[in-house]
């Protein structure tokens, strides 16, 4: 399993108050479903990119979730910001060959349009 999965808890929320879209139930079950995205859209690239077999790719998305649920606390979450939509478009269609370099560099996180979409407290 790579460390690089733990990089989008820095990007992903934001402490600070701002305009948000959705009360603390909503915002909570949007966290989730954006970790799960973040996972399964890396470990394609990986896939995809002959960095992992295709027969792993159930379990490191497993771990890639586990890992990031220990340091994103998604329970916390309060609201999300107006630019979620986008932040999900854009995990849905990574490019992989940039995801692939940064795994390998370990410096993948977050694309820019999902920085702070996550409030909490």
């Amino acid at each position: 399993m790579m460390t690089w999965k733990l990089m989008l808890a820095g990007l992903l929320i934001a402490t600070m108050p701002g305009c948000s879209s959705d009360d603390s139930d909503a915002a909570k079950g949007k966290c989730e479903d954006l970790v799960t995205q973040f996972c399964k859209s890396a470990v394609g690239c990986e896939v995809s990119g002959g960095l992992i077999e295709a027969s792993a790719e159930a379990s490191e998305t497993a771990s890639c979730k586990a890992d990031a649920s220990k340091e994103i606390e998604c329970s916390k979450a309060q609201s999300v910001t107006s630019s979620y939509d986008a932040c999900m478009a854009k995990l849905k269609s990574p490019p992989c060959d940039g995801v692939n370099q940064a795994i390998m560099e370990g410096t993948l996180g977050l694309p820019e349009e999902c920085n702070g979409v996550i409030l909490v407290p």
